[in-house]
């Protein structure tokens, strides 16, 4: 089946929700109106899988009737068959609702739609698992369509260094901990009274986002081990929040804490009930290294290689021990014009830090760069120095490492490549391609650059000649000069 140029596909909670909306009586029916009204002012085909559809046709009495004629108004797709990879993360379901779910995802896997959308964490967390990317939370669809409908530059802090006692506990945020453990008696006779530093996305009256850490002398799975190690005893993230990946805003504010305080390795407990988390966390570096008795997931990362082991390629030692940590192989100049680059990389202008970013979609790790740049020598692994241009002198204000590369057909293949990781609105992206062959490079931030480097370092180093103007290749005395300015930075 031929992927649609610009299509969403919904589960059957959030079709239900849409449709409840008008009577009020479903907890995220606003949310979900919402989403198809966005998707509608966008250009997105609203789909559902037959499963879906002949889920709510099965209801009876009046809300059958109303959602049989609800169904009109979506494109109903035919079922598709359920790939193999869907099928090792289903298995033979015996349930009516998780055969629906596995019919759902194989339906999504046809490539028919860009994203899915499902408030279902154990569908997302399987559809993932499948292979599948741009699954959402119905907070991250809107914020996913809100951007490109119209990006936006919010200008929130991406983390803040508080006490303990400013947090206010009682807020939804902290629930589903209350509900795991005694979470009040913890806060109130572990953390407070020891003055553990606390990082909060959002105020501390009402946090979006929260990590609370403890330095420890010894990792629990190596007690021997000389080195000391960050705990992060909390890491959680507002359902409403995720939409604006706060979790990687929060996850870069960890790393770089820990960095500043000589930490080799982070690690952090985790429910297996936490599908979500366990399946985002390797994403970062954190890999399973224990588990207690209790049943808790031990997830653990390393930020410096240990001394004997194989160096790992570009790419990969990224993944492992990034944010602020690089290994050098190949490199090139990317110029940025400055509308786009306050856009994309906020967090590198000349007033923003780590701890006070702005706009919350370009201030993440995961990015996206779209250009129209001919070149081909861009790979996996290699290290983009982003040159702001139009802002006064050319220089280098941030690194990145590329995960990979494509030129998209049309605008519909373009959406689905940036996926979340947009900063640009989809009339831009569509504009890109209307202008020719479009360049996306998906990348890992790795860390900002301050001070800056000026244009002319790098013609000194024998980095770069000229002036770029579109994506350059580092000249290979460059690339002995960059290892060093990387090295010297951490």
């Amino acid at each position: 089946m031929m992927r649609s140029p610009l299509a969403i596909l919904i589960d059957t909670n959030v079709f239900v929700a849409a449709e409840a909306h008008a009577e009020g009586d479903h907890a995220y029916g606003p949310a979900a109106a919402e989403l198809l009204r966005v998707a509608a002012a966008v250009g997105f085909r609203v789909c559902l899988s037959a499963a879906t559809a002949a889920d709510v046709s099965g209801a009876v009495g009046d809300v059958g009737a109303r959602r049989r004629r609800a169904l009109r108004k979506y494109d109903v797709l035919p079922q598709a068959p359920v790939p193999a990879a869907v099928r090792a993360v289903f298995g033979h379901p015996d349930r009516v609702q998780h055969r629906n779910d596995m019919q759902i995802v194989a339906t999504y896997a046809t490539g028919v739609a860009a994203f899915l959308v499902s408030n279902d964490a154990q569908l997302r967390s399987r559809a993932r698992r499948s292979g599948l990317d741009n699954v959402l939370s119905l907070a991250e669809g809107l914020a996913y369509l809100g951007m490109l409908q119209a990006p936006r530059l919010l200008l929130p802090p991406a983390a803040t260094r508080v006490e303990a006692l400013e947090v206010n506990i009682d807020v939804p945020l902290f629930d589903s901990l209350k509900d795991d453990y005694d979470f009040v008696t913890w806060w109130r006779t572990k953390v407070v009274p020891e003055r553990r530093d606390v990082l909060v996305i959002g105020e501390p009256s009402a946090p979006d986002a929260i990590a609370v850490l403890k330095d420890e002398e010894h990792a629990p799975w190596e007690p021997g081990a000389p080195s000391r190690v960050l705990k992060v005893c909390t890491f959680k993230v507002s359902e409403d929040a995720q939409g604006v990946r706060r979790g990687e805003l929060l996850l870069k504010s960890v790393v770089e804490y820990a960095r500043e305080r000589g930490h080799a390795r982070i690690y952090l407990e985790v429910y297996p009930k936490r599908e979500e988390l366990i399946e985002w966390l390797p994403r970062f570096g954190f890999s399973h290294v224990m588990t207690k008795q209790s049943d808790e997931l031990v997830y653990a990362k390393r930020l410096v290689p240990v001394r004997g082991d194989p160096p790992l390629d570009p790419l990969q030692h990224a993944v492992t021990y990034g944010p602020g940590s690089v290994r050098v192989e190949r490199a090139h100049i990317v110029p940025i014009q400055d509308r786009w680059h306050r856009r994309l990389l906020p967090e590198a202008t000349d007033q923003g830090d780590l701890f006070a970013g702005t706009e919350a979609c370009g201030n993440a790790v995961l990015k996206a760069y779209v250009c129209r740049a001919p070149t081909k020598k861009v790979k996996p692994g290699d290290i983009l120095l982003f040159l702001r241009t139009g802002a006064g002198p050319s220089h280098v204000t941030a690194i990145g490492v590329v995960e990979r590369t494509t030129r998209p057909a049309d605008v519909g293949e373009l959406v689905s490549v940036v996926g979340t990781r947009t900063v640009y609105s989809a009339a831009e992206l569509a504009a890109f391609c209307d202008q020719g062959q479009t360049l996306a490079v998906l990348f890992r931030m790795d860390r900002r650059v301050s001070p800056t480097w000026r244009l002319a370092e790098l013609h000194k180093a024998d980095a770069v000649h000229g002036i770029p103007q579109s994506i350059t290749q580092l000249q290979p005395g460059g690339v002995e000069w960059l290892s060093s300015r990387l090295d010297a930075s951490y």
